[in-house]
């Protein structure tokens, strides 16, 4: 009859080294000499996380990206408006705070 310290476990694991998550097979115990610093996940927590994470990925990127480009081309506009000597005025609003 097979015991506990002959079921073969899988795992998932966050390496610290590398920041990715693998997944390990071993027998028994976790060995820890072997994977020095990893981080068991439980596969419950990744069924919630890995659609987070990937919808999060999906709405940051693309926004990042049009955050970048937009100041980028505002601050090109700039400088071209400064080399060819055309007035522009910056528009800072006062706060009402006190």
């Amino acid at each position: 009859m097979a015991t506990k310290k002959d079921k073969i476990r899988s795992d998932l694991f966050f390496n610290p080294h590398k920041w990715s998550i693998e997944i390990i097979k071993y027998k028994g115990k976790f060995p820890k000499e072997q994977y020095p610093g990893y981080r068991r996940i439980p596969s419950l927590a990744m069924l919630v996380l890995g659609p987070l994470m990937g919808g999060a990925f999906v709405i940051f990127l693309p926004v990042l990206g049009f955050v970048l480009i937009t100041g980028l081309t505002i601050k090109k506009l700039v400088q071209m408006a400064k080399q060819v000597g055309i007035p522009y005025k910056v528009i800072r609003v006062k706060s009402e705070a006190k």
